[in-house]
């Protein structure tokens, strides 16, 4: 992981590159054998949603946000799969084997 320092007395930022493991070591500047602070950034985590315009290679275009994606969908005659919460498909799956099971005894 590359990690973020800054010497006071060379007024220099630095990154170094070691391991997780490492990462509470102790660094000093090459310059000035000074120690070096850590520099800690927050993290850039964005969730599935949307947050920008990005091309999107299933619909063959840029799109801006979940609306657009719908809009696009629905347009193109396409159902976005992936995004069904677990119980709407535990409930289908449940639906789909119960009218199999009524068919089969049908028959019999």
């Amino acid at each position: 992981m590359l990690y973020q320092y800054f010497c006071e007395k060379c007024q220099k930022d630095v990154e170094i590159n070691k391991s997780m493991h490492d990462s509470g070591r102790i660094e000093n500047c090459e310059a000035c054998q000074n120690e070096l602070e850590r520099v800690y950034t927050p993290a850039h985590i964005v969730g599935a949603r949307v947050e920008s315009p990005e091309y999107n290679p299933g619909l063959g275009c840029v799109v801006k946000g979940k609306n657009h994606r719908q809009e696009l969908c629905k347009k193109k005659g396409l159902v976005e799969v992936g995004n069904e919460l677990p119980d709407s498909m535990a409930k289908a799956a449940d639906t789909t084997l119960k009218d199999k099971l009524e068919k089969s005894w049908e028959k019999v």
